[in-house]
C-alpha cells in the first residue's frame, strides 16, 4: 500500500432532504489531518449507499482557526440580517 493511509471520521451530518445530506469530517490523508465539509447523496430514498458530491470544501488543519473566524462572522451576519428582516417585513 505505499504508505498512503486515508482515513475519514464523520464528526456531524446535517440532513437537507431525503436525498442529500452535508456532513461534517475529520480526515486523514499522507499523515496530514484535514477538514472536510461536503454535499453527500443518494440515488434514491431506499438506497442506503450514500455517495461525496464534488460541492463542498477540504482545507488543512491548520486553516481551522481561519475557518472559525469565517463562521463567526458569517453567524453574526445571519443575526443581523434575520433582525433586519423581523423589523422591516
Amino acid at each position: 500500500m505505499n504508505g498512503i493511509i486515508k482515513m475519514d471520521r464523520c464528526i456531524h451530518t446535517m440532513s437537507r432532504n431525503d436525498l442529500t445530506e452535508i456532513r461534517f469530517l475529520h480526515s486523514v490523508f499522507k499523515s496530514k489531518d484535514y477538514i472536510d465539509v461536503r454535499v453527500w447523496f443518494r440515488d434514491t430514498a431506499a438506497s442506503t449507499e450514500w455517495k461525496p458530491t464534488t460541492k463542498g470544501v477540504n482545507f488543512p488543519l491548520d486553516l481551522w482557526p481561519e475557518f472559525q473566524k469565517g463562521i463567526t462572522a458569517l453567524t453574526d451576519y445571519v443575526e443581523s440580517h434575520k433582525k433586519q428582516s423581523a423589523e422591516n417585513p
